[in-house]
């Protein structure tokens, strides 16, 4: 079971798209008023839900970039003395 819990948690993928669906969620209710909202510091449940997915977005984005440049690096030829 927690092995089950741990790959969910920690799938890059998931949390991109964790990421898309909280920004989302979160632009369509503050759509129309977001520049007045922010303008008069009126943050709601949706301004928190964006930035909730923004952090997501970059966490995701940081690991999957981590990822494929360890990929990178594993297929660059390494020199012998």
């Amino acid at each position: 079971m927690y092995k089950l819990i741990h790959s969910i948690v920690n799938n890059k993928y998931l949390n991109l798209l964790l990421a898309f669906v909280l920004i989302y969620c979160g632009m369509n209710e503050a759509w129309e008023t977001i520049v007045e909202d922010l303008s008069s510091f009126n943050l709601k449940a949706h301004h928190g839900v964006i930035l909730i997915g923004i952090v997501h977005f970059l966490k995701a984005l940081e690991e999957i970039t981590e990822g494929l440049e360890k990929i990178d690096q594993s297929q660059k030829p390494t020199k012998l003395l």
